[in-house]
């Protein structure tokens, strides 16, 4: 998938709206109360006990939670990255939503933040790079270059 496709992809997709909250706090802090207006839904979600790995990895899918396990732990036991992947952006979608950025989890370096709990999704992005159309020019240049000066060479000596 090229950058343009990507982004084409991404306008395309519908708004989720969803709002994460920590409904423990919401019941033990009556004055955060979180006011629902007409057509919004309250949905808490059952427990669950498995981690799904999602994207650029070879065989994306769930697996059970294990405390001791990391990030890289999960994305290797979905076969670890593909060489599309962005390894150094892997984040976490925790199960009420909230989004723990690679960045945030590699700098901060907050145990509840690098600990991964049931109903966690890692993420794998897709390493998007920019093409470069001027260093793109110049392999494609050398190629046909090569091709050329090969072609004469077997021209030459009589073989085509």
């Amino acid at each position: 998938a090229t950058a343009k496709e990507l982004v084409a992809q991404l306008r395309t997709s519908p708004a989720l709206g969803r709002l994460a909250i920590e409904l423990g706090d919401l019941i033990h802090n009556p004055d955060q109360s979180l006011t629902l207006k007409g057509g919004d839904h309250l949905v808490v979600p059952s427990p669950s006990q498995e981690v799904t790995v999602l994207g650029e990895v070879f065989y994306p899918t769930s697996h059970m939670h294990e405390s001791d396990k990391s990030r890289l732990d999960y994305v290797n036991m979905s076969g670890g990255a593909t060489k599309l992947a962005d390894t150094s952006n892997v984040y976490v979608v925790r199960a009420n939503g909230k989004v723990l950025a690679a960045k945030r989890i590699a700098w901060f370096r907050a145990a509840h933040d690098e600990e991964i709990r049931p109903g966690d999704t890692v993420v794998v992005p897709l390493d998007v790079k920019p093409t470069n159309f001027m260093a793109s020019l110049k392999d494609i240049s050398q190629i046909l270059y090569q091709l050329a000066t090969t072609t004469a060479a077997l021209q030459t000596v009589g073989a085509i």
